[in-house]
């Protein structure tokens, strides 16, 4: 902020265009009011955030708890994160950085591994809900490499899905497709007790790309 200094001679009574000029060149600036930032705002900056990064990690962390500043973390934001990540891992991985293109294909992995039956139901029915349902499960295992805190705001915690969450309606909704211990099995696999796990680079493809 800019202070403005004001200096007269105090021997002498100011005038009156003084006292009119005065107080017109010292009245406070006008401030400009906060930014605000919708939780959708919020939401696609994060997520571009991940799209550029170069690996995951505590300078990745800082940048994402930059970007939710304004609004806080937030059930409703780590929806908006989820579905917008889903968007992406949709549209393929041209856009992908090397963070999330490693992410995407560890999880992809480790989704052919534990959901085995799901993964060949979706190359045999693309146009079905289960592919879907796979989407989701990729994009918590994306989660799971590069910011594990939207999965337990979610309500995915280290024992499983909580009562009255997110995740909970998720399992419930879709267990047709996921038996209640194999999402559990699979973030296991991913290191889901927020531990990074090493793994070695691979190419797998998802069906629905």
């Amino acid at each position: 902020m800019d202070f403005l200094c004001c200096l007269f001679d105090g021997d002498r009574a100011p005038s009156d265009s003084f006292h009119r000029t005065y107080s017109v060149i010292t009245e406070k600036p006008a401030l400009h009011p906060p930014i605000h930032y919708t939780i959708e705002e919020t939401a696609e900056t994060v997520i571009e955030i991940l799209l550029g990064a170069d690996k995951p990690g505590a300078l990745l962390s800082e940048q994402l708890d930059d970007a939710v500043s304004v609004n806080g973390w937030s059930e409703s934001l780590a929806q908006n994160i989820l579905k917008k990540l889903e968007d992406v891992l949709r549209d393929g991985r041209e856009k992908m950085g090397p963070a999330m293109a490693e992410a995407y294909e560890q999880a992809c992995m480790a989704a052919e591994i534990t959901f085995s039956d799901l993964f060949e139901y979706v190359k045999e029915h693309p146009i079905e809900i289960a592919t879907s349902v796979l989407l989701s499960v990729v994009a918590f295992g994306v989660l799971v490499r590069l910011m594990p805190m939207v999965l337990e705001i979610l309500g995915f915690g280290e024992l499983g899905p909580v009562t009255g969450t997110f995740a909970s309606w998720w399992q419930s909704k879709y267990g047709g497709y996921v038996p209640k211990e194999s999402l559990f099995s699979f973030f296991q696999r991913l290191a889901m007790k927020w531990v990074k796990a090493n793994r070695d680079d691979s190419n797998i493809d998802c069906p629905w790309l």
